[in-house]
């Protein structure tokens, strides 16, 4: 039998060996980690007692909701679009109704059927939020789309983890009673005690540790598991000023027991013929369905073929909430082994799919863009001598009102923007600029100058290379200096840098702020047009 010690340090030691290969083969880390918990589990079963595995697994999966409850602030989900909350909505429930007639086809029972589909109605914040990340695509529309659609389906697997704990009514409600008693005590003054200990950062770690284990030593007292008490815990600290700190110091510590939690797990995972078939099945529907689903619900809101489609390919997985509900929902004797197993797969084959789909999306999305047959279009339109100006939120907004009566024509994908153009009584063109109807509608090759305030290098290396085919001076937004030099290279007149431009302009109102303190009517002013801007949507 190994130690404690033993047990810990071979861990580790794998765990290091597996980020490494996950970081070179550019997969998500939890990936790696289910792989490794599928390898190490028959090694440990035999060397280390099994409760030991357990409870260790336990504890990652309360310091992950624990993070994820942390991330969980009210005014974020107050801030969440209209869209975000219906595609989230809908795409769940269509999910589950259609898992569940597959899953029933395939000879599953009902319960079996339902938690299952719920499983795989979710998809993954942790893999997702890092691939987007990498991408520098947090901020475009699809993004930030993915982003609202995720938090809906984690408000949603919250509901569902709770729901699963009621086994006794009477019991549950006492234990609701005395958990939001516990949550409000944190929220109405953890912020006053985390401010008194803001310099000391180990001090933050331990309160944080610490406060995570007041809900789980209460929840004992219930007959709870430490899901839901470890997530209200971290909900509860959502609002305070040091919650990036909170998740700094305890995200490593997670990482390590998580490593337990997918040895638990995998020790569940097998494989045989008779799984063959429903993960076949299950996996193509959580890559392909969830996709189309989401793609035509964004579709009949009026949204674009690109962005619906970023957004559809950006959710083709499953979920860590989906491999704890799965744990959980094995503990409580809704699913046996077999189906937690097909799981366990499930996640594997949609981990591992989803992560190159999502870095590869834009190539993909080309790739079936050249395959639809483009349609002429019949009126062409009558805009010559015109600036062209593609995106409309933030610099968009600002520039648009700049050269407003300079015949000017906006193009715009996003339809929440759509009724402020119209109400502001701006030329408009709804469409993606890659589309060449849109490209021809706006009649690009007669235009004076082209401005691109989207960020995004392969959108704006097509607006450059099309320009500069008709000959129009063309200028474009970059994040950051490396892509302005590929800009510049590519044959752009001029290139934005938003917070390049961000500082000069501060520095000139610093130098005046100087001079007179005293004045508001600088302050007065932008706050009048923050309002105006937010009311917009330009956030």
């Amino acid at each position: 039998m190994l130690s404690f010690l033993e047990f810990i340090g071979i861990s580790s030691i794998a765990a290091a060996v597996v980020s490494l290969i996950t970081y070179i083969l550019k997969q998500p880390q939890i990936l790696g980690f289910l792989v490794l918990g599928v390898l190490m589990s028959s090694f440990f079963l035999t060397q280390v007692p099994i409760n030991l595995i357990e409870d260790t697994s336990l504890l990652g999966i309360a310091l992950l909701l624990f993070l994820i409850g942390t991330e969980l602030n009210i005014s974020k989900i107050k801030k969440m679009g209209r869209e975000s909350a219906v595609v989230g909505i809908g795409q769940v429930l269509i999910t589950t109704i259609l898992g569940f007639l597959i899953a029933s086809t395939l000879g599953f029972g009902l319960t079996a059927s339902l938690i299952l589909a719920l499983a795989f109605s979710f998809s993954s914040t942790v893999i997702v939020v890092k691939l987007i990340s990498d991408k520098n695509d947090i901020d475009s529309l699809y993004g930030r789309l993915t982003l609202g659609i995720l938090l809906i389906q984690d408000l949603i697997a919250i509901l569902l983890l709770i729901l699963l704990e009621a086994k006794n009514f009477n019991n549950f409600i006492s234990a609701i009673v005395f958990f939001s008693g516990l949550f409000i005590l944190g929220y109405l003054f953890s912020p006053r005690i985390y401010n008194y200990f803001r310099k000391s950062s180990e001090a933050l770690f331990f309160l944080s540790l610490a406060w995570v284990f007041v809900f789980i030593f209460s929840a004992k007292f219930f007959n709870l598991g430490v899901e839901i008490p470890a997530l209200l815990a971290g909900i509860s600290l959502a609002s305070v000023p040091q919650v990036l700190e909170i998740s700094r110091r305890m995200r490593p510590l997670r990482d390590l027991f998580l490593i337990f939690f997918f040895i638990s797990l995998g020790s569940r995972i097998f494989f045989s013929t008779d799984v063959i078939l429903p993960v076949a099945i299950f996996s193509a529907f959580v890559l392909i369905g969830k996709l189309l689903i989401i793609y035509f619900i964004l579709k009949i809101l009026g949204y674009q073929n690109r962005v619906s489609f970023f957004t559809g390919i950006n959710l083709a997985q499953i979920s860590e909430f989906s491999l704890i509900l799965g744990i959980l929902s094995a503990r409580l004797g809704y699913i046996n082994k077999s189906e937690l197993a097909i799981l366990g797969l499930v996640g594997l084959i949609t981990f591992f799919a989803s992560a190159y789909l999502i870095t590869f999306s834009k190539k993909i999305y080309n790739f079936l863009r050249k395959l639809k047959t483009q349609k002429e279009i019949a009126d062409e339109s009558l805009y010559e001598n015109h600036i062209v100006l593609i995106g409309f939120h933030r610099i968009g907004y600002i520039l648009a009102n700049k050269f407003k009566n300079d015949n000017l024509l906006i193009i715009e994908f996003n339809p929440e923007l759509i009724k402020a153009l119209e109400n502001e009584g701006f030329n408009f063109i709804y469409g993606d600029i890659v589309d060449t109807d849109v490209v021809k509608r706006a009649n690009i090759e007669k235009a004076k100058l082209v401005i691109s305030t989207v960020p995004l290098e392969e959108e704006n290396l097509f607006v450059i290379s099309m320009a500069k085919s008709y000959k129009v001076p063309v200028i474009v937004t970059a994040l950051n200096s490396k892509d302005a030099l590929e800009f510049y290279k590519a044959g752009a007149n001029y290139v934005i840098i938003p917070h390049f431009l961000g500082g000069e302009h501060s520095s000139e109102f610093i130098k005046k702020f100087i001079e007179n303190p005293q004045n508001e009517d600088i302050k007065n002013t932008h706050i009048i047009e923050m309002e105006k801007t937010i009311k917009l949507g330009h956030f």
